[in-house]
């Protein structure tokens, strides 16, 4: 592991310039706390450096969460709020892990309901549809 600055740990030895320089840049956004990390595959992407971890504080950028690999992130906006959640999140962090496909290939094949997953019981809005632009 290379400690680029106190905000940039790079976990890889061939990780290229212009990668180092754009997860750099992301490090010294506002609400970035701590320190993003590059894994040993990263390179330059569109919006954020693939392959790396960039933790947020007060801030939802969803290009920091895979939109070069066609993730298929959806977000759904439903009436819960903060006083809604648990005290202790350990057995929702469980069933995001059960539920939740990851790696290559995974979760392709799962169904949808009412034109957007309900992969824990919640049913919130569907996804709205995007213009070309958006």
């Amino acid at each position: 592991m290379e400690k680029v600055h106190d905000k940039l740990l790079v976990w890889g030895s061939e990780v290229d310039y212009q990668a180092r320089e754009q997860a750099s840049r992301a490090s010294r956004l506002p609400f970035v706390p701590g320190h993003v990390a590059l894994m040993a595959d990263a390179h330059v992407g569109l919006g954020a450096t693939v392959g790396s971890v960039i933790p947020t504080e007060g801030a939802i950028v969803p290009s920091f969460a895979g939109v070069d690999l066609g993730c298929g992130m959806i977000a759904t906006e439903t009436t819960y709020t903060t006083a809604d959640l648990p005290g202790n999140l350990d057995p929702l962090l469980s069933l995001v892990a059960q539920r939740i496909p990851a790696g290559v290939g995974k979760g392709r094949d799962l169904g949808y309901r009412d034109g957007h997953r309900d992969v824990f019981g919640v049913v919130g809005e569907p996804p709205s549809r995007l213009s070309a632009k958006q």
